[in-house]
C-alpha cells in the first residue's frame, strides 16, 4: 500500500487509523487468500472463519450467493451411464434325435386287376400302367391298361417321437468396479478465510 493511498484513506469519510482502512479494505464478508498459514485477524484485525477443502464459485443465475454444493468424489448413478449394449453368446444344450415313429401302411383290394377301383382303399388306388406287349387282359391292344397300384405316400400314420426338452444360458460379460471417481480440476491448495465481523 503507498504513502498517497493511506493519506487518501486518511482523508476519507472521517477515517483516522489504520483499522479504519483495513476495514474499508475487508469489510465483513471479504474473501481472503495465502499461501502461508497466517490468520487475517492478526494481519488486519476483526474476526474471520476459514474454509476449508472448497473451491470458490463465482455466484450467478445458477448459483445464489452463499451457496455450497459439489462432490469430491462420485460414482456414476445407472441414469449417468453413456448409452450402450451387451453382448453375449448362449450356451450349447440339447443335442438330440427324433425318430419317425410307427408308421402304418393299411389299404385293402378285391382283387389285383380291381381296373374300377371299387374294391381299392388305403394306399391302393385305381391307375394305369403299360400294357402287356401292347394288349390288355381284354384281348384286345392297348397302350396302357387300368390296374391297381400301390403308394405308400398315401396312407401315413404314426407320430415321431419327442426328445431334447432343453434350455439355453446367455452369459453377459461384466466389467468394471463401480468405485468412485476423482471429480476435480487440477488445483493449488491455498489458505482462504472469510471475514464475517
Amino acid at each position: 500500500m503507498t504513502a498517497s493511498l493511506v493519506n487518501e484513506l486518511y482523508n476519507q469519510n472521517g477515517i483516522n487509523s489504520l483499522q479504519n482502512i483495513f476495514d474499508k479494505i475487508y469489510p465483513v464478508g471479504s474473501i481472503y487468500m495465502s499461501a502461508n498459514s497466517t490468520s487475517p485477524a492478526l494481519l488486519f484485525g476483526g474476526q474471520w472463519e476459514q474454509i476449508k477443502d472448497r473451491f470458490l464459485l463465482a455466484a450467478g443465475s445458477n448459483h445464489a450467493l452463499s451457496s455450497t454444493g459439489g462432490e469430491e468424489t462420485h460414482t456414476l448413478t445407472t441414469s449417468e451411464m453413456p448409452s450402450h449394449t451387451h453382448t453375449g453368446s448362449s450356451a450349447s444344450a440339447g443335442a438330440h434325435t427324433h425318430s419317425r415313429g410307427t408308421q402304418d401302411i393299411t389299404g385293402s383290394l378285391l382283387n389285383a386287376y380291381d381296373t374300377d377301383g371299387s374294391g381299392q382303399t388305403g394306399a391302393f388306388y385305381n391307375g394305369s400302367i403299360a400294357a402287356n406287349n401292347g394288349f390288355g387282359f381284354d384281348g384286345n391292344y392297348h397302350s396302357t391298361a387300368s390296374a391297381t397300384r400301390f403308394a405308400a405316400s398315401r396312407k401315413w400314420t404314426g407320430a415321431s417321437s419327442e426328445n431334447g426338452a432343453h434350455t439355453h444360458t446367455i452369459t453377459n460379460s461384466n466389467t468394471g468396479g463401480g468405485t468412485a471417481h476423482n471429480n476435480m480440476p487440477p488445483y493449488l491448495a491455498v489458505n482462504v478465510w472469510k471475514r464475517i465481523a
